[in-house]
C-alpha cells in the first residue's frame, strides 16, 4: 500500500503541473494580438486640430478602456485589444465631441473631423475684493473690519 500511495502523489503532482502547462498554453493562444486605432482629428477646413482628447470605451458599459491626446498635425494613435464593439469619443474644447462607434472589424476613418461649438455668453461681471492689507509709510496697515479681530481686545505688538 505504501508504494501506491507515493505512485497516486507522484502522478497527482504530474498532472497539476500538465494542467496548470495546458492553461497557460492556451491562454496564451486565445490571446489576440493588440490592434493599433490611429487616425487625424481636423476642424471643418481640415486644420488639424491639437490636444484633442481620444478615448476609447468599452460598450454597453461605456468604460474608459484606453485614451490619448492629438499632436500637433492632428494625428493620434493608441493600442488597444478590440475583442468586442467600442466607442471612440474625440473631444476638444471648443468643438463638439464626437461619438463614433466601432466593431471589430470596422476600419477608422483616416481623417476625423471636429464642428465648432461656440457658445455666446451674456454678460461677464468681474469682481474684486481690495486687498487686506497695505503699505503705508514704513508701516503694514490691515483691516480687521468684519474679522473675528474686531471682537477681541486690543493687540499691542512689540
Amino acid at each position: 500500500m505504501g508504494t501506491i500511495g507515493k505512485h497516486a502523489k507522484a502522478i497527482k503532482i504530474i498532472f497539476a503541473i500538465l494542467a496548470g502547462w495546458i492553461g497557460c498554453h492556451t491562454t496564451a493562444m486565445g490571446q489576440e494580438a493588440p490592434v493599433i486605432i490611429q487616425s487625424r482629428v481636423t476642424d471643418e477646413r481640415k486644420a488639424p486640430i491639437e490636444y484633442a482628447n481620444v478615448v476609447w470605451l468599452s460598450l454597453p458599459d461605456s468604460v474608459f478602456i484606453q485614451g490619448t491626446i492629438s499632436k500637433s498635425d492632428g494625428h493620434f494613435a493608441m493600442e488597444v485589444r478590440r475583442k468586442e464593439k467600442g466607442i471612440l469619443r474625440i473631444s476638444c474644447v471648443g468643438y463638439a465631441t464626437l461619438h463614433l462607434s466601432v466593431d471589430e472589424h470596422q476600419q477608422i476613418p483616416e481623417e476625423l473631423i471636429l464642428t465648432a461649438d461656440t457658445q455666446q455668453l451674456g454678460e461677464v461681471v468681474v469682481k474684486g475684493n481690495p486687498p487686506k492689507a497695505h503699505i503705508k509709510g514704513s508701516s503694514l496697515l490691515t483691516s480687521v473690519a468684519g474679522t473675528l479681530l474686531k471682537k477681541q481686545a486690543r493687540l499691542k505688538i512689540c
